[in-house]
């Protein structure tokens, strides 16, 4: 399931996007291909016209203005004529959402970048399309400008009503469509009246997520595993002569490796964060500065393959979806070098990667180094959430994200291969 960003104005609403298959006809294939194509043309001509209008005379081009020009563009261009004229509508108003982000300074936030032919496909069909099931029980899709209906892989319901959707092609030259739609959070799957419980979170390397009860995940390590079948490819890609159909069939390959090492990924992030959101009335994470821990080049591979980042993300919008609250500590809160036990404030300074397991010298408390990290992340983001209840602090609480970006207290820590 892709999320959204909910726009609807009741608060019990959420706008949500539901990912599945399809398998296109070849006829169909031609027909997608032109409008990629075409999506992408435009894209690149509006954001190639908008730059050089800033450069060259500090005027700025709205994306409303490029959007009245597509009909002057199709005079000159039969070809865009043969594309739904919505689609290539919304690849304008795409560029001026992009524009927005980085003007706002929202992530990424990048200036707009060209589209790539290489990259992923997409094009956006806004409305009129049409959706039925076929009495051999398939579901079919139809959109505008072509006759023949399209073959979904629909392997689950669509709760609520299609406002949208974008149909796409992934490098593995798999084709999907994904459905957004609003829908209610009464309908969302997950228990509704649990038992009030606090946790505290510490993500990491060696084990993703470290809770206060002492529970562990173990990373699955999914790139690791696939590393070397990757590597041998990769290999054999190298040797095939440029523009080859054999260098074709070998991208693939590796292709469909990069999609499914992705995959597993996902799946075990979104089962993780829907058990602690599930479980869990409020939880309390560290504020990760993921960004700045990946130029380490010895463990940029291995915080990666984590995804630590990710889950955060996915733990804060569960979290809205089911009423629940995040909390986050500051950066520079001593985690892991603080002593966990009541009454003591010791900090141990001398605290090293490789220690996994250290003592306090004041109260002689033998620690576990990840387990006394996510008690300190409770109990601080307790306090916290105490000061901000009388109105003096006001880190950051509910599932709002905080100002301040990433932590670098929980260290990360070389997996022994």
């Amino acid at each position: 399931m892709i999320i959204k960003k909910n726009k609807s104005t009741d608060p019990n609403i959420v706008s949500a996007g539901y990912r599945f298959r399809i398998y296109p006809t070849p006829e169909q294939e031609v027909f997608f291909a032109k409008h990629f194509g075409c999506t992408r043309s435009l894209y690149n001509h509006f954001l190639d016209l908008r730059s050089t209008a800033w450069k060259e005379s500090k005027e700025s081009v709205s994306g409303f203005a490029c959007k009245r020009m597509i009909p002057g563009l199709k005079k000159d261009f039969d070809w865009l004529k043969e594309c739904n004229s919505q689609s290539l509508q919304q690849s304008v108003l795409e560029l001026e959402e992009a524009y927005q982000k980085f003007f706002d300074k929202k992530l990424p936030n990048k200036y707009p970048q060209f589209k790539r032919k290489h990259n992923r496909q997409s094009f956006t069909v806004p409305q009129h399309f049409k959706t039925r099931i076929s009495k051999s029980g398939n579901f079919l899709l139809n959109i505008p400008k072509i006759k023949s209906d399209i073959k979904v892989n629909a392997h689950r319901e669509i709760p609520g009503k299609i406002e949208s959707l974008v149909i796409s092609k992934a490098p593995s030259s798999k084709y999907f469509v994904s459905f957004k739609c609003l829908i209610d959070k009464t309908e969302l799957p997950g228990k509704k009246n649990i038992p009030f419980k606090e946790i505290g979170i510490d993500l990491g390397v060696k084990d993703t997520i470290v809770t206060s009860d002492g529970v562990k995940v173990s990373n699955k390590r999914h790139l690791e595993r696939s590393l070397r079948q990757l590597k041998r490819q990769s290999r054999r890609l190298s040797r095939k002569k440029k523009g080859s159909k054999n260098r074709k069939k070998q991208r693939l390959i590796i292709a469909r490796l990069h999609e499914k090492i992705s995959n597993q990924r996902k799946d075990f992030l979104h089962k993780e964060s829907f058990h602690l959101v599930n479980e869990n009335q409020v939880i309390y994470l560290e504020d990760l500065n993921v960004k700045g821990m990946m130029k380490n080049k010895r463990l940029a591979r291995h915080i990666a393959g984590a995804g630590m980042g990710e889950l955060s993300r996915q733990i804060k919008y569960k979290a809205g979806w089911r009423n629940r609250q995040v909390h986050q500590i500051g950066r520079f809160d001593p985690s892991s070098k603080m002593c966990s036990t009541k009454g003591c404030t010791y900090i141990n300074s001398d605290l090293k990667l490789s220690d996994r397991v250290w003592v306090c010298l004041e109260c002689g408390t033998v620690h576990d180094r990840d387990i006394n990290a996510a008690l300190n992340i409770l109990q601080i983001g307790q306090d916290y959430a105490r000061i901000n209840a009388c109105g003096e602090y006001s880190q950051c609480s509910g599932s709002q994200e905080p100002d301040q970006a990433g932590s670098l207290n929980q260290e990360p820590v070389l997996i022994e291969t």
